[in-house]
């Protein structure tokens, strides 16, 4: 039996399969089957593990709490919290309560608290006290923020608010919540997404949306049993790998950020056997012992072909690329065993729960070979964004999402992105995608990072100009523009080689530590040198 033919055995499968009816019914189920398990081990900093039984009995104690503060069914609660167990266990609570966590992060300045605040329906706040200063000068100076009650964890915050640990220690650590009826499409998170082109729109997903995603992972990678965690909580990364983690009993090893000096060593000594890598992570210096680790197998999105051939090669473990999004989370998954597909540049096969169409600019379904927008649609994704009715008709054509990403299928039904919708290119005639020549520059061994992207031209419409950030050691110098373009010659057409190039530090990111290619584009970010045109050899 062919891949392919497996793999569909495997997606009827577990789309026969009941789900569970909620997040909070994924956790009781995880607590009953694996009590004593650990499911929560700190990494890199000071805190204690925590069992399955341990954690439960937190999220009681945390819903009751909220109920204490009048949180209910419906109430939208808003979580600026550190990635701690309290933060994990406030999302689970609110699930149990049929509440809707706000997920905010803590780098946002005050105007974008304040939109954030205000754009979700935030009710409710559960904050910790290293964020209160900047809290208290919001609510303090904008009026507009109209939060029924504030509980700080840690010290003691203004006299308006509550103290969190006092709540939790005069809660009951049982919670029944039989009474309350929450079904799988009722709304449990409004996760913002990356915002690199303005203030970002709330995604409203359901419980389905992490039951689903984590029955799938953990039906793709079934022996795991200790996940990294290292993306902080108010991101959906860490919420699909609990899920994951509770099918399968696993832990989720928690670090308070990424790092790519200490990935390799945290898996190391984690025993960690599922994983993330990314181009940035995949560029690091080779170690000469960095096949010796407990790794069954690293996702990945995006990563550069070239790149996932080395990488599998150097840690010695199978590299499965996926396609998803904030919206609809999984809809393209790689299976295990298609080892004949590495560095093919495909993002996989439909998920499970989805379906996946690629449609011409009019919604209708086009022939595989050519390209168009895809769309996907399922149960668990995307409700719509809140208070945002103009982005909602234009983001669903009837049950469909449109993912804003074009992309073209194979004839074994295989699917490979090929660039978004608005980031494309438009010189003279041609269509440039900023990816391809993204993945070129990517291929070039000094370069640490790159984004490319269209400035204007008086003669042909935009121009391509490269940012790139070279790796320690290397300078302009060493890796010249001139350099750039001979190497550029060979994988690329004229047409799509840079005409301009700077040199940076630091690029902006977003909130998911994406490069915010629009702030980038509009002169943010830490550069090092003007820009380089190569036209006429000058830097200006």
């Amino acid at each position: 039996m062919n891949i392919e033919a497996s793999y569909d055995q495997f997606r009827k499968r577990i789309e026969s399969e009941p789900l569970l009816k909620n997040v909070g019914a994924l956790v009781d189920f995880s607590i009953q089957r694996y009590g004593d398990k650990a499911a929560w081990i700190p990494v890199d900093n000071e805190g204690a593990e925590l069992s399955y039984s341990e954690l439960g009995r937190l999220i009681a104690r945390s819903a009751n709490a909220f109920m204490a503060l009048g949180v209910e069914k419906g109430s939208h609660v808003a979580l600026l919290m550190p990635s701690t167990p309290e933060h994990l266990c406030a999302w689970v609570a609110l699930a149990k309560l049929g509440a809707v966590s706000i997920g905010i992060n803590p780098n946002y300045t005050t105007q974008e608290l304040v939109y954030t605040l205000t754009d979700s329906e935030a009710e409710f706040l559960l904050t910790a006290d290293q964020f209160v200063p900047k809290l208290a000068t919001l609510i303090q100076d904008n009026q507009a923020i109209a939060l029924k009650k504030v509980a700080v964890s840690g010290a003691s915050g203004p006299a308006s608010t509550s103290r969190w640990e006092n709540l939790l220690a005069e809660a009951d650590d049982h919670f029944d919540s039989s009474h309350i009826d929450v079904s799988g499409e009722d709304p449990i998170n409004i996760l913002y997404t990356s915002g690199s082109t303005g203030f970002p729109k709330g995604c409203v997903l359901p419980h389905n949306y992490w039951v689903i995603k984590g029955k799938v992972v953990a039906g793709l990678w079934p022996e795991t049993t200790r996940i990294l965690c290292d993306a902080p909580f108010h991101y959906m990364g860490p919420l699909w790998r609990f899920s994951f983690a509770c099918y399968l009993g696993a832990a989720i090893c928690v670090a308070p950020r990424a790092s790519l000096t200490r990935f390799v060593d945290r898996w190391k000594t984690h025993k960690i056997d599922f994983g993330w890598i990314n181009n940035a992570m995949a560029m690091t210096a080779v170690g000469t012992s960095d096949s010796e680790n407990s790794l069954k197998v690293l996702g990945t999105s995006g990563i550069s072909p070239n790149l996932q051939k080395l990488a599998e090669a150097r840690f010695g473990v199978p590299i499965r690329e996926h396609y998803g999004m904030t919206e609809v989370g999984l809809a393209t998954v790689m299976p295990l065993g298609a080892d004949e597909m590495l560095g093919s540049g495909s993002c996989g096969l439909t998920a499970p729960f989805r379906d996946c169409m690629i449609a011409d600019e009019c919604g209708n379904a086009i022939e595989r070979g050519k390209v168009g927008e895809l769309y996907v649609r399922g149960p668990g994704i995307v409700k719509g964004y809140i208070g945002k009715p103009e982005a909602n008709a234009q983001a669903f054509r009837g049950a469909w999402f449109k993912t804003g990403d074009l992309f073209w299928q194979d004839e074994r039904g295989y699917f490979y992105f090929h660039s978004r919708i608005k980031d494309i290119i438009r010189r003279s005639a041609e269509n440039i995608s900023a990816s391809e020549v993204e993945a070129a520059l990517y291929g070039i061994p000094e370069v640490e990072d790159v984004a490319v992207g269209p400035v204007k031209d008086e003669m042909r419409g935009e121009e391509v100009k490269a940012f790139i950030i070279l790796k320690p050691g290397f300078d302009p110098v060493s890796l010249s523009p001139e350099r750039i373009v001979v190497y550029c010659s060979k994988i690329l057409a004229r047409y799509k080689i840079p005409r301009y190039y700077q040199y940076f530090q630091d690029f902006p990111r977003t909130s998911s530590d994406k490069i915010a290619k629009r702030l980038l584009l509009d002169g943010e970010g830490v550069a090092v040198t003007t820009t380089y045109d190569v036209t006429n050899g000058t830097w200006s």
